[in-house]
């Protein structure tokens, strides 16, 4: 069930998806020109549109974006590279089976915001891909211990993604193991 949350929720907050569509005789959007804006907002809407592809169960679109998602990540800036593109890129490769990418991602993150939401819920799914149950329950008793305090900091990407950050809080189990 959680992680239905999370593909629902990672997109909450991200307006300006493409539109897809991998349903059978249903067309798909095509792409929008997107090589006239900045590389940061490149990246997410590449992003947007795999996530969207991932949800709809479009794999078309998936493989044919996917690589251009990572080529676009890569060539940010390192100011570019801020918490929320990192967490994106996370989702995306835990999706698709990179799970020490995803984890190195939700590292980098820990390292500058050593208590970062981002970085417990990307541990804790990643853990669960993995079905590393006691590893994923870690990771969600310490996103629960330090909730209220990080949301109190009002980080954009918190404001951003607040609706998912409460779903995935109302999937851990008060005082008790996920």
């Amino acid at each position: 069930a959680g992680l239905a949350v999370i593909w629902a929720a990672t997109r909450a907050g991200r307006p300006g998806a493409a539109p897809t569509s991998g349903i059978a005789g249903v067309p798909t959007a095509s792409a929008p020109d997107i090589s006239n804006l900045p590389p940061r907002e490149q990246f997410g809407r590449l992003a947007d549109r795999v996530e969207t592809a991932m949800e709809n169960g479009d794999t078309a679109t998936v493989v044919k974006f996917y690589p251009m998602v990572e080529s676009s990540f890569v060539g940010l800036t390192a100011s570019d590279r801020d918490i929320d593109a990192r967490f994106h890129i996370s989702v995306l490769r835990a999706r698709i089976g990179h799970f020490p990418a995803g984890l190195a991602q939700a590292d980098t993150i820990a390292a500058t915001a050593p208590s970062h939401l981002f970085v417990y819920y990307l541990k804790a799914i990643i853990n669960d891909f993995q079905h590393d149950t006691a590893a994923a329950g870690r990771a969600r008793r310490d996103f629960r211990k330090h909730f209220a305090a990080e949301i109190a900091t009002n980080r954009p990407e918190y404001v951003a993604h607040r609706q998912m950050l409460d779903q995935f809080l109302a999937t851990i189990p008060v005082g008790g193991k996920p």
